[in-house]
């Protein structure tokens, strides 16, 4: 079946399916579905839909993009595997955590099989697992050649040697040696060279094999409220887990805004993070609470998400200004952050 077929319609679930997606082994299946159905240029980049909010993408997923510049990476599918390529070479620990959580392990013996089976034409054992020390097929390359040096013949100290004195047959066979290799030495040294260049690059890919598999190097922190990767890896008590809940809401405050542009970015930001949340909720997949406080938090998240877009919306029609849209914001963070503590003092 057509992976495209499987993309979601809702707004709030095709986020999180497509970032899944993007370090997902299923990728170059999608860009080839969604070829057919958009017929691509090919001209427009990755960098021409996110522009300036690249670098955030990279930090924290695309949740960060409008609607319809989500909609222009589907009907440009190559840049998919534009932003696959620069999340895994970011070092982003939300690109690292999405990948280490799912199919990282199928990634990594993907990628060393991949490597691994360029050994096969010049005769290597390509069992996974090999060592370089004990396996056969390293230890079984074309000897090097060895020309002996000529045989010294005694000359006394006090004569200068000439050229007169030396053997014409030994000359000829060190002109020969100098000058004109064999074959054979040209063989050694190709399937030398050869074998090195797929050793190193056995050796680069199976370090971003290890890579993928453990998680990418720790940066600065990535990601912030519902938006964090590790969201939902919280282990504690219901009542515990809504409190973990609201110091992410609380985060809000953590990054003061000072232009409309700024304020913009960080409500999208915190909308995407209501959106994910959301769809686990929807996909119960959040097992820290019972049906009854997930049915409430589902209901809690939507409505601040309506509020949210509201507020963004406004903004974008500049329909309200700059501070009171500020102020709006600070709002619902404080009344979500409340709502949280006050649901978990009541479970207590």
């Amino acid at each position: 079946m057509s992976i495209a077929l499987s993309i979601p319609t809702d707004f709030g679930q095709l986020v999180p399916w497509l970032e899944r997606q993007i370090v997902g082994l299923q990728l170059n299946a999608l860009v080839s579905d969604l070829a057919v159905l958009h017929h691509p240029n090919g001209r427009i980049h990755l960098q021409d839909i996110c522009a300036d909010r690249l670098n955030e993408v990279l930090e924290s997923g695309i949740g960060v993009l409008e609607p319809d510049e989500i909609s222009r990476l589907l009907c440009n599918p190559q840049t998919l595997i534009e932003l696959q390529e620069l999340a895994f070479l970011s070092g982003s620990e939300f690109w690292g955590q999405l990948a280490s959580g799912g199919e990282a392990g199928r990634r990594s013996e993907s990628l060393k099989a991949s490597i691994l089976s360029q050994l096969k034409p010049i005769g290597h054992d390509t069992t996974p697992g090999f060592s370089m020390k004990t396996d056969p097929g390293l230890t079984a390359l074309p000897p090097v050649v060895h020309v002996p040096a000529p045989r010294e013949q005694p000359v006394p100290v006090d004569e200068p040697i000439s050229r007169a004195q030396v053997p014409a047959s030994e000359v000829e066979q060190e002109a020969s040696q100098t000058t004109h290799p064999s074959a054979e030495t040209h063989a050694n040294r190709s399937a030398s060279r050869r074998t090195g260049r797929i050793m190193a690059a056995l050796a680069a890919a199976l370090l971003i094999a290890v890579a993928v598999k453990v998680g990418f190097p720790t940066a600065a922190p990535q990601g912030w409220g519902f938006n964090r990767p590790d969201l939902l890896a919280f282990e504690g008590s219901e009542p515990d887990f809504l409190n973990h809940l609201a110091d992410r809401a609380g985060e809000w405050s953590k990054k003061p805004v000072t232009d409309r542009e700024q304020l913009k970015t960080r409500i999208s930001q915190y909308a995407t993070g209501c959106e994910k949340l959301i769809a686990s909720l929807s996909e119960r997949r959040v097992t820290q609470l019972s049906e009854v406080n997930r049915t409430w938090l589902l209901e809690t998240c939507r409505s601040e998400l309506d509020e949210l877009k509201a507020l963004h919306v406004a903004l974008e029609a500049e329909t309200i200004s700059f501070e009171d849209a500020r102020k709006r914001a600070d709002q619902l963070s404080v009344e979500l952050v409340a709502l949280l503590r006050n649901r978990a003092t009541v479970i207590l």
